[in-house]
């Protein structure tokens, strides 16, 4: 057995991203089929331990402790009193991580950082947290009561989902998110984190970065804050035409100034005041809606297309067939906190076909989450 050990390290040690990924799912599915019962039980009772535990860790600092101890065991005395916790908390807490692989517990009873409790001390890992502890676990637990009250039928809007009913009587998830300064930063601290150093529609989508200066060029509509305008500058430094950042009042007021784009504020249900630009873009925008609130966002920007303008919807195209685990679990949080949904190619195109669109080619960028980007163009 401990030579398994060293080899799957060995091999971890090497490989690159994709290979990465393919160790980690063959592993995922080798624990489900060595499980017993016991096994499959205790893993479904109790992982939700681990996301409240981590997030006490980052709360209390026993994780930035931890981690500026440099790996340099520690006593649970030492990690209380440099913390605040008591002492037989600190003593749990410590156990529960080191048998959960957030830390290392050596064998003289001292805990140590470990590479992954270096990484839940990294910001965006932090959000990450905050946003499962925020949005993703209320929205799962509301689920099971949700359906049996509705007779099973699927969530089809933020005001039918397990989380408006279940969580909050008032607030839907959108709503909550912009009354709570600090759940929306770290909503948007872990979607900037998701997209470091990871592929874009850039990367496969051969872009036709001709146009004449008169032409907005590129059309980012519910762009956030602008990155995907940056960085669609910098990939393209000599474009002529204008790149646009459109999205609501709120995100465009507080941009700091000297963008390389034109922030324009908009409400993507309303009329699209940029005409005939050469691209309108749509980046995880149609997953966040039902298909009824889709085809009004795109009937109004099928008004403003001229007869060369393309639509770009960058977005998960779920596979019939064989779909990762990252991509059911966002389609089961589209469901639960949105009443939306991941589509398939399939739905997709039914989708467009109903406001006389049809998708021209899929450009698949992430096989594993299975992003892509939809070159939509008018019948």
């Amino acid at each position: 057995m401990e030579e398994i050990v060293k080899q799957v390290h060995a091999l971890a040690a090497t490989a690159d991203e994709k290979s990465h990924r393919k160790l980690v799912d063959t592993f995922r599915q080798l624990l489900y089929l060595i499980e017993r019962p016991e096994d499959t039980a205790h893993r479904l009772m109790f992982t939700h331990q681990q996301l409240a535990v981590a997030r006490v860790a980052q709360n209390s600092k026993l994780i930035e402790v931890l981690v500026k101890n440099e790996r340099v065991p520690m006593t649970a005395e030492q990690v209380a009193k440099e913390t605040g916790i008591s002492l037989l908390l600190t003593e749990r807490l410590l156990r529960f991580m080191g048998a959960n692989g957030m830390a290392t517990e050596t064998s003289d009873g001292k805990y140590a950082a470990s590479k992954n409790t270096e990484a839940l001390d990294i910001p965006g890992i932090r959000a990450g947290v905050g946003f499962g502890m925020n949005i993703v676990s209320p929205g799962a637990q509301a689920l099971p009561a949700f359906l049996q009250r509705t007779g099973y039928r699927n969530p089809d809007s933020i005001h039918n989902c397990p989380w408006y009913p279940e969580h909050n009587k008032d607030l839907n998830v959108m709503q909550y998110l912009f009354s709570d300064a600090t759940v929306l930063q770290e909503f948007n601290g872990w979607m900037q984190h998701q997209r470091l150093n990871s592929s874009t529609w850039m990367d496969v989508y051969p872009l036709d970065d001709s146009s004449s200066p008169q032409q907005d060029f590129f059309v980012d509509i519910g762009g956030g804050v602008g990155h995907m305008c940056v960085a669609l500058k910098e990939r393209f430094p000599k474009l002529s035409g204008r790149v646009v950042l459109q999205d609501l009042p709120g995100t465009i007021d507080n941009l700091s100034p000297g963008q390389p784009f034109a922030p324009i504020a908009h409400n993507y249900f309303e009329e699209q005041p940029v005409k005939r630009a050469k691209y309108y873009y749509f980046r995880n925008i149609m997953h966040n809606l039902t298909g009824e609130s889709c085809q009004k966002v795109l009937a109004q920007t099928k008004a403003a297309m001229s007869p060369d303008s393309k639509i770009l919807v960058d977005d998960i195209v779920v596979p019939t067939q064989g779909a990762h685990w990252r991509t059911v679990e966002l389609d089961i949080l589209m469901m639960n906190v949105l009443g939306a949904i991941e589509r398939t190619e399939e739905q997709w195109h039914k989708l467009f076909s109903g406001v006389g669109l049809k998708i021209a080619k899929t450009y698949i960028y992430d096989d594993v989450q299975a992003d892509a980007v939809m070159e939509v163009v008018s019948v």
